[in-house]
């Protein structure tokens, strides 16, 4: 990489020029065919990453100005294609290099990745309410045939970040094999980093303050925390701890009776909180491991 980065200037343009051709030739295809370019644009990233990882950031800052150039010559309306498509690829990429710089594991990648993706899905939907006065919500609320439940807006943050999750995964699957072939590796391993039990740990503690003072708040950090939580519980059982499987068995026994002494407490969609208890089983077997444990490396 370094070898990369030290090439002569003529090489970063090069690099740059290739890449920004080739992205441009990708949004044009969405215009053209909006319905087979949309799995297109999941591969967008991979030209930040590219430009990121092959070039300074001088390099970068020129690939950047140009590909907006690029696109307000060849492509209209240029104006929808920067907010939809280029600039949320853009977030996306530099996710990943930032994931990538920190050594992220492939489900520290697809946490981070769909939290950013969440981001990136209110902006656009905010983009598109001062716009176009379309709301991206309305269309997952009839395409789930949810319009006339009631108080629906609360899971609202639940019903994005399922989306966000779901493009983050289709976005790995199509990105992960592609970076392989340019020598970008993403570290593989079915034990929990210390960082992800942080992580585990912050979301669990803030989530039950929010539930206690603002409930409407702690929705958006149930998402991550139930991804984190069904994946310590797969973790678990695919790999049998002694120690942790009555008790994680004994969790989804008693669940039901804990949602519903939840019931007069948080009423409606609220009672979703309630996980919250599912979620502490698996994170109190992970602290108690990882200050037991012999191994300095491994968390689980």
């Amino acid at each position: 990489m370094n070898s990369v980065l030290n090439a002569k200037p003529t090489y970063h343009l090069t690099w740059i020029a290739l890449m920004g051709a080739i992205q441009i030739l990708f949004l044009s295809f969405q215009q053209v065919y909006p319905w087979i370019g949309y799995w297109f644009t999941f591969l967008l990233p991979v030209f930040t990453i590219l430009v990121s990882l092959m070039t300074t950031g001088k390099g970068f800052v020129i690939y950047t100005f140009t590909s907006l150039m690029l696109i307000f010559v060849f492509i209209q309306p240029a104006n929808e294609t920067i907010l939809f498509y280029w600039a949320p690829a853009l977030i996306l990429g530099l996710a990943y290099v930032l994931g990538l710089k920190f050594r992220f594991t492939l489900f520290s990648m697809a946490l981070f990745l769909s939290m950013s993706q969440l981001v990136i899905l209110y902006l656009i939907r905010s983009v598109s309410l001062w716009l176009y006065e379309v709301d991206l919500l309305s269309f997952i609320h009839l395409f789930l045939n949810l319009t006339n439940v009631d108080n629906i807006a609360l899971l609202n943050p639940l019903l994005l970040y399922a989306v966000a999750l779901l493009q983050t995964t289709m976005s790995l699957g199509l990105m992960v094999p592609l970076m392989q072939r340019f020598g970008i590796h993403l570290p593989y391993r079915l034990m929990l980093t210390k960082f992800e039990v942080i992580v585990f740990a912050g979301l669990v503690i803030f989530d039950v303050l929010f539930a206690w003072l603002v409930p409407s708040l702690s929705l958006y950090l149930l998402g991550p925390l139930t991804l984190l939580s069904v994946y310590s519980y797969l973790y678990f059982f695919l790999h049998p701890v002694t120690f942790a499987a009555y008790p994680l068995l004994l969790g989804l026994v008693v669940y039901p009776f804990v949602n519903a002494f939840f019931t007069p407490i948080l009423e409606g969609p609220y009672r979703i909180l309630s996980v919250l208890f599912i979620a502490m089983i698996p994170l109190a077997l992970m602290m108690f491991k990882s200050f037991t444990q012999k191994k300095k490396n491994a968390l689980i």
